[in-house]
């Protein structure tokens, strides 16, 4: 009985599919082409987002992975600014910046899964 009990403490447990986080949806976060226009196919960004200040009064998103931090909004309204720190799972499309864009990457975000805090 000892033995089947240490057996099941050692086993972790399993893994929360991304899909049972909380969804939300996005259209136009570069909508006016400013920032940047999309290009390829759809893909998927695991990682957390972050908000901080790109300058001129301004707050910015980006979805920051293992490799990179992608921007996904130079406007940071009540949703992306409660989201920050959260991990997340982000659906959208990399996207050409524009003119005097912020550096780095840029995502077109259409789909966002929160997975919470870290």
């Amino acid at each position: 009985m000892v033995l089947l009990w240490l057996l099941l403490a050692c086993v972790p447990p399993a893994p929360v599919p991304a899909s049972e986080g909380v969804v939300h949806t996005f259209e136009g976060l570069f909508a006016s082409g400013a920032g940047c226009i999309p290009k390829g196919d759809l893909r998927t960004l695991t990682g957390r987002v972050e908000v901080s200040p790109f300058g001129k009064g301004s707050d910015g998103a980006k979805v920051v992975t293992d490799d990179e931090a992608w921007v996904v909004s130079y406007g940071v309204d009540d949703l992306l600014r409660s989201l920050h720190g959260h991990r997340v799972e982000a659906t959208g499309r990399a996207c050409d910046k524009q003119g005097g864009a912020v550096g780095g990457p840029h995502f077109d975000l259409a789909r966002l899964v929160d997975l919470g805090r870290p």
